[in-house]
């Protein structure tokens, strides 16, 4: 099947070993979930959803009218349809070595530990919805100072991140995230109208985020601007400060 990706169409790719790489060593390692069957999907970096999920995706798309203006809604519901909505475990002692933090306010911070409703939530939203952390912690700790200039409970949470995490590699990210009408391929041949309408949807309102998850990356990392964008929860551990 055709990659599908926005501009990252135009640029196939294949699984890197990136030196300073947060997520250096097995994060392309698959992990069966012990709660029942893992679903089977292709490999990571070729497009997840099949034909049928991409006809619920049309059906989403019309529901929200504009999907550019609920991405966050958007994003969320494919997270769901993936089994990427799971939440973080929250340790109750400091992380002996967190390699990610957030600065937040205290709703933000929580909602990590709870079932998947918003992704923006004391976040960004520039790369599309998602966790928005970073490798540096004097980064986090502005937003965690903004929070508090804004009469809000500010929180410095910090991240470990699992060590089989999928994270898109560097070549993943590219300057424009649209294409042209003439570059936008095709859905698969044989797929219906309602499927191909979805499959039209992802396109439309691709952001790097939302082209990361329906490729099975559980994470975006900028190597460039020192942040990383987690979109599975579950491959974090976390802790308040």
């Amino acid at each position: 099947m055709t990659d599908f990706t926005t501009n990252g169409l135009l640029y196939p790719f294949t699984k890197g070993d990136v030196k300073g790489h947060n997520f250096h060593g097995n994060q392309y390692e698959q992990v069966a979930s012990s709660e029942k069957p893992p679903v089977s999907r292709p490999p990571v970096g070729k497009f997840q959803l099949s034909e049928s999920e991409c006809e619920v995706v049309a059906k989403l798309a019309k529901e929200l009218d504009y999907p550019i203006d609920n991405k966050d809604k958007f994003v969320v519901a494919i997270a769901k349809m993936l089994g990427m909505d799971k939440p973080a475990t929250l340790s109750t002692t400091p992380l002996e070595k967190p390699n990610l933090f957030r600065g937040c306010d205290r709703k933000g911070a929580e909602s990590l530990t709870q079932p998947l409703t918003a992704y923006g939530q004391g976040g960004g939203i520039s790369s599309g919805p998602g966790v928005y952390t970073s490798s540096e912690k004097s980064v986090a700790s502005q937003y965690k100072t903004t929070a508090v200039r804004n009469g809000r409970d500010g929180v410095m949470v910090e991240i470990s991140t699992a060590p089989y995490t999928k994270v898109a590699p560097p070549e993943f990210i590219h300057d424009k995230y649209s294409l042209s009408n003439d570059q936008v391929p095709k859905a698969p041949r044989g797929w219906s109208k309602e499927a191909k309408a979805g499959w039209d949807a992802l396109n439309n309102y691709a952001t790097p985020s939302l082209t990361a998850l329906v490729h099975g990356y559980q994470a975006v990392e900028y190597p460039f601007m020192g942040h990383c964008v987690i979109l599975d929860r579950s491959v974090m551990t976390v802790y308040f400060r």
